[in-house]
């Protein structure tokens, strides 16, 4: 894969462009017109992705040089322009307030203007604004509208703005070091009322904030890592009216929720941040200094993805140095509440301390097992199968060993859960497995250290399914009403051949009318619901005699198996098929129409 960035500097006119390889970092040392792009804030604006930068010397040994700003522009993720250095506050005529080091800026738009909030001397923040996401800019004030460390702006659905940042380096709140929150005037140059304390927690720096299928996500520097923490609303603060009773993802307290760890330390940086949404995916921002001879004072901005989990919790980034990677969940991901053991020893169900409330297991020890029925892997025995544990733990925790159909069989892989920081902090772990297709009873059993080990809240796995591209339609029925027409037929197709056709009326179709010689391709039968996209696939024919269950994605994004296909095959037209339906929903009549293809892939 290659991408085309074209280099603006100084903010005039394009004057080069370049042709570079993907991945991270975004800006390379090779590339014409290479700038240190550090504390990227990233924004969506016009379709476009726009990255806020920082600017960081290529002879820096400290934060003090750091004197004016920067932008990157994508309208793919792939293809990346760097507009170069387009704001200098400390010499642009309007900007004669602004002096110090320029530390990390964001930007947000409302009525026709783009603000651009930088921080000068620190923790002072001036404004500059323009007509285009990049400019050229022009102050908006005469004077700092505030102080606070790392500013950052976000502009809610309903047009209001708030502003954020850390008391790291300056008072305005509580003693210590917390994500500060407060509204802004609809000028976006005032503030509306004081700042407030929107965390428990203590942090470091790099605050940010970004909404997501309403929930308000909170991401800062705490020490190394950063951390994040989910809210009901943007202003989370013990009393604030706002504030819902009980809340959903709000701490009881009325502050942020704590959730745990969202990225490990950056290589060889202080890490700082940002999250958008992009052409349907969540993409995180965030610098290192391990390349382009880089250090933790000449930084460069990266980006991967971000993967949430089905509670809204999200799965620990994965810093890469390769092409952005697609979603290694994919489509299909399926569901396990750890209370929905099969068999168990040694573990206790309790009332999880999640967000998403509900039951867990606990009292995990040593040597304790817990067994899950009809667990399906797909039909890929060469494939990695992704599994995910969202767990707690007070103390090292422990590892979590996966193994099929016996407590005591191999393990096949293992998850290793470490301390959340309480009983009641969650983080999501992962595990993979491979070389297994199919369905089995899955084993988790779990090893460490005496005493308790962790909490398991639930797991989800992604079964690894060879691609369902249609190469050659066998047959296609309409399941409407109770009567189960042929729809279309096909002669031979590869070493497959259908012979025959009829219809039935009833809920249990069986009869002699098709039979499937199946020697050289793999077999699926796609289950699609017209009414709500619900779709599946069988595994590979691989015997004379076949039966199976499928599973069936529906509306709520949940896998449930629902249909039973069974049959023989490579044994002549006289032996038939039988397809039966069996809902979990209520009556099958309620979800009709139902099309039904077996494809030869």
């Amino acid at each position: 894969m290659k991408r085309f960035a074209a280099n603006r500097i100084l903010g005039l006119m394009l004057v080069c462009a370049a042709e570079l390889l993907a991945g991270n970092p975004i800006l390379k040392e090779t590339d014409p017109g290479f700038l240190y792009a550090a504390d990227p804030a990233a924004e969506v604006f016009n379709g476009k992705v726009y990255v806020y930068c920082s600017h960081d010397q290529p002879d820096a040994t400290s934060y003090a040089p750091m004197q004016d700003y920067m932008i990157l522009e994508s309208s793919d993720m792939t293809n990346w322009v760097n507009h170069g250095v387009v704001l200098e506050p400390r010499t642009a005529a309007g900007f004669e307030y602004a002096d110090g080091q320029m530390n990390a800026p964001d930007a947000a738009y409302k009525d026709g203007w783009y603000y651009w909030y930088f921080p000068y001397d620190k923790t002072y923040v001036g404004v500059a604004k323009s007509t285009s996401p990049i400019g050229p800019w022009e102050s908006a004030v005469t004077n700092a509208i505030t102080t606070i460390f790392d500013p950052t702006v976000f502009v809610d659905d309903d047009g209001q703005a708030y502003i954020y940042g850390s008391d790291n380096k300056v008072n305005i709140g509580d003693s210590g070091r917390h994500i500060m929150g407060a509204k802004l005037k609809d000028n976006m140059l005032e503030l509306d009322g004081d700042w407030f304390r929107l965390t428990a927690e203590t942090v470091s720096e790099g605050v940010h904030l970004f909404k997501r299928n309403g929930i308000y996500y909170f991401t800062a520097r705490n020490g190394n890592p950063t951390d994040y923490w989910m809210s009901d609303n943007p202003l989370p603060y013990p009393g604030n009216p706002e504030n819902l009773a009980p809340p959903v993802y709000s701490d009881p307290s009325g502050y942020a929720s704590y959730r745990g760890v969202l990225a490990p330390s950056a290589p060889t940086a202080p890490n700082h941040a940002s999250a958008i949404e992009f052409n349907g995916k969540w993409w995180f921002f965030y610098q290192r200094g391990d390349v382009n001879s880089g250090t933790n004072h000449r930084r460069s901005s990266c980006v991967d993805e971000m993967h949430f989990n089905s509670d809204g919790t999200i799965q620990q980034i994965v810093y890469t140095l390769e092409d952005v990677p697609e979603d290694p969940r994919g489509a299909g991901t399926m569901s396990q509440e750890a209370e929905g053991f099969s068999a168990q020893s040694g573990v206790e169900v309790e009332d999880a301390t999640d967000f998403d409330g509900g039951q867990e297991i606990g009292l995990i020890e040593n040597g304790d097992w817990t067994a899950y029925a009809n667990i399906y892997f797909g039909n890929d025995t060469n494939a990695v199968v992704p599994f995910y544990f969202r767990a707690s733990s007070n103390k090292d925790g422990g590892d979590i060993e996966l193994r099929l159909d016996g407590e005591t069989n191999d393990v096949i892989g293992t998850a290793a859960v470490r301390n959340t920081g309480g009983w009641d902090r969650y983080q999501t772990y992962t595990g993979t497995v491979t070389g297994v297709s199919g369905t089995h009873d899955l084993y988790l059993t779990y090893s460490g250290e005496a005493g308790y080990l962790m909490n398991l809240n639930w797991f989800e796995w992604t079964p690894a399914n060879v691609s369902t591209q249609q190469s050659a339609l066998i047959a296609e029925w309409t399941f409407d009403n109770q009567s189960l027409e042929n729809v279309g037929t096909a002669g031979a197709v590869h070493d497959g051949t259908l012979v025959g056709t009829e219809a039935y009326s009833t809920d249990t179709h069986s009869g002699s009318g098709y039979s499937l010689d199946l020697t050289a391709a793999s077999t699926f039968m796609q289950v699609n619901n017209s009414a709500s996209g619900d779709a599946a696939y069988l595994s590979t024919f691989d015997s004379p005699s076949f039966s199976y269950s499928m599973w069936v994605k529906n509306t709520d994004g949940n896998w449930t198996q629902w249909y039973e296909f069974g049959g023989k095959g490579n044994e002549g037209a006289s032996e038939g098929w039988s397809l039966r339906c069996r809902s979990f929903y209520g009556d099958c009549q309620s979800r009709w129409p139902i099309i039904f293809s077996i494809l030869l892939i």
